[in-house]
């Protein structure tokens, strides 16, 4: 098992949470069961710390799962760009309810998190030396091709610059929504183009 930290310049006020699965949860229907996500990366953005825990293929299942409920027993709450993905995943593998908060300003099509992220660095709302590194390019789906290669250090790298880009959607959540309100009705994006787009 790995656990790396980082030190950022900026500071989260919130704990935010980004986990990495290293299975296909889609079902037979096209549907996503979160609840049988085998998690193998949790990465947690509070202060100005990123913590990052890597799930190691010879690392025993039980004590991985020991090790993260350790390290979440004192986050009573925590925010994410997708409340779905992380509290079904920790319910589903770990048997762990939390509050979660919702980052992602709304949803519908194009509204996922790097073309918010994209949004944002158009209005210069990021300072450029702030832009998270990818190895993965905001890929996620490449996860699992890295984990079963053994290269911890790119799904590392990966969730950390998840986290960072949630951190900035979440600092300017409220400037989003106020420059797409006419385009939301309910938390939906009802626009005639995709976000994004």
């Amino acid at each position: 098992m790995k656990r790396q930290q980082f030190e950022t310049e900026f500071i989260s006020p919130v704990t935010i949470c980004d986990i990495e699965i290293g299975n296909n949860i889609i079902d037979s229907k096209g549907f996503w069961n979160y609840l049988n996500s085998d998690i193998i990366t949790l990465g947690l953005f509070s202060g100005n710390k990123i913590t990052i825990l890597q799930r190691e293929k010879e690392d025993k299942e039980e004590f991985w799962k020991e090790y993260l409920l350790k390290e979440l027993k004192n986050v009573p709450a925590m925010f994410c760009f997708n409340t779905k993905m992380e509290k079904g995943s920790l319910i589903g593998y770990l048997n762990l309810s939390r509050f979660f908060e919702e980052i992602q300003p709304f949803c519908g099509k194009g509204c996922n998190k790097d073309n918010f992220f994209n949004d944002i660095l158009k209005d210069n709302l990021v300072p450029e030396i702030f832009i998270p590194k990818d190895p993965l390019k905001g890929d996620g789906s490449k996860v699992q091709g890295k984990y079963e290669d053994g290269k911890y250090e790119d799904i590392i790298l990966h969730n950390k610059s998840c986290l960072i880009k949630e951190y900035w959607i979440f600092i300017n959540k409220f400037k989003i929504l106020k420059k797409y309100g006419p385009n939301i009705e309910n938390g939906w994006w009802v626009g005639l183009m995709p976000f994004g787009k």
